[in-house]
């Protein structure tokens, strides 16, 4: 993927013409074989792993939850490099390496899918989701891993009122200030407590990644405090968990900030993001049958839900209209592609107003071919930044 000067809008995305790297080598662990090419193979090395999972509050987006896997991943990163400065080749115990676990799409915000399971595999090329330098792999890999939809520790965050109880706080370090006594410490007016219930084990299953089939259980909750919302807090929590932790869970970890976008990209996290090859090839040929091989500006435009949410900051069709037109002429091109979830009024106001050919997806048809939400969703190019 290319970005602008600020890293904030992505200006194109394709696939490399590089050779691949060929198929990874069988990998010897613990006296068990990897598969060449097996994604989990390629995240777990030759030493022992820990996993970090996260996910997001229940109804985000598509584009929120893709935007918040590098700030994870950057985690992950930098757990590592922290771990191989302090230990060396050494990879067992407190010096076991982390991998990180994406979490499974189930019920998405406009969407209106249901708790099954749907992986990032899904929508997204598995080859470039594993090429990035941060170890990962899917869930159902992990459970594979693990044996079960569980984790040791599940975490929720307070950046703010634990500060002045730092002398009742146990553990921390750097920007990690310590564990609160009890899960309850970190509900605020602004974050609801972690929902839960004990099970019979004495595990405490808790909702996962939207709703998930099977939620999952965790052996221990805890309520972290850090020193502002900032990602060296979390970095800090991971590497002051010891060995007895060998997954933890990172709840509503969209709460917390990004790194820096350099930072990201240095890691070839944003760029791992390459869309499934089906999508892909749908796209391709819906801009040559559409554009015929000549220049077009692409926009998109949030109406419906995100308009009742941001009516006092979100334009009109005229100035929508104005804009488009500004940029066609600065640009010097005479079609627009335009990405939207808006009723037909509204389209037929902005051919209208536009100066230029004005070209919508056509909800009745291309999407159909697939058969989930989602991806029918991500070729429509609603409810998310294109």
């Amino acid at each position: 993927m290319c970005y602008d000067a600020e890293y904030k809008v992505q200006l194109a995305m394709c696939v490399s013409t590089c050779p691949g790297r060929g198929p990874t080598p069988a990998k010897e662990e613990q006296g068990g074989t990897c598969a060449a090419g097996d994604s989990s193979c390629r995240a777990q090395g030759s030493g022992a792993r820990r996993f970090l999972l996260y996910d997001t509050k229940y109804g985000e987006g598509f584009n929120l939850q893709r935007e918040v896997y590098p700030r994870a991943g950057w985690i992950v990163a930098e757990a590592n490099k922290a771990l191989a400065a302090k230990c060396g080749s050494k990879s067992d115990g407190d010096c076991a390496r982390w991998v990180l676990v994406l979490p499974p799409w189930c019920q998405v915000a406009h969407w209106w899918t249901g708790p099954e399971h749907v992986y990032w595999r899904t929508f997204f090329d598995s080859d470039a989701l594993t090429d990035s330098k941060v170890p990962v792999i899917e869930f159902d890999e992990y459970v594979k891993a693990v044996g079960g939809q569980s984790v040791d520790m599940a975490v929720s965050f307070e950046t703010d009122q634990l500060l002045k109880q730092t002398e009742q706080l146990t553990g921390g370090s750097g920007k990690f200030m310590g564990f609160a006594g009890s899960i309850s410490d970190c509900k605020t007016k602004y974050v609801k407590p972690l929902e839960f219930r004990k099970l019979a084990t004495g595990e405490f299953q808790i909702v996962y990644a939207g709703h998930c089939d099977g939620a999952i259980a965790a052996k221990e909750l805890r309520c972290a405090s850090l020193d502002g919302p900032w990602p060296q807090g979390v970095v800090d929590l991971v590497l002051a968990l010891t060995s007895k932790v060998g997954s933890v869970l990172l709840k509503n970890y969209d709460y917390l900030l990004s790194p820096d976008s350099e930072q990201l990209d240095e890691l070839g996290l944003r760029e791992s993001m390459l869309f499934a090859a089906d999508l892909r090839a749908h796209a391709d040929e819906f801009i040559r049958n559409a554009f015929q091989g000549e220049g077009y500006l692409s926009a998109h435009c949030r109406r419906t839900d995100f308009l009742r949410a941001r009516e006092k900051t979100t334009p009109d069709v005229s100035n929508i209209a104005l804009k488009l037109n500004e940029v066609l002429e600065q640009e010097g091109l005479k079609q627009v592609f335009i990405a939207t979830d808006a009723p037909d009024d509204l389209r037929a106001a902005l051919q209208d107003q536009v100066h230029g050919v004005v070209v919508f997806y056509d909800k009745k048809s291309g999407a159909k071919q697939f058969d989930h939400k989602g991806k029918q969703a991500t070729i429509r190019g609603e409810g998310w930044a294109v």
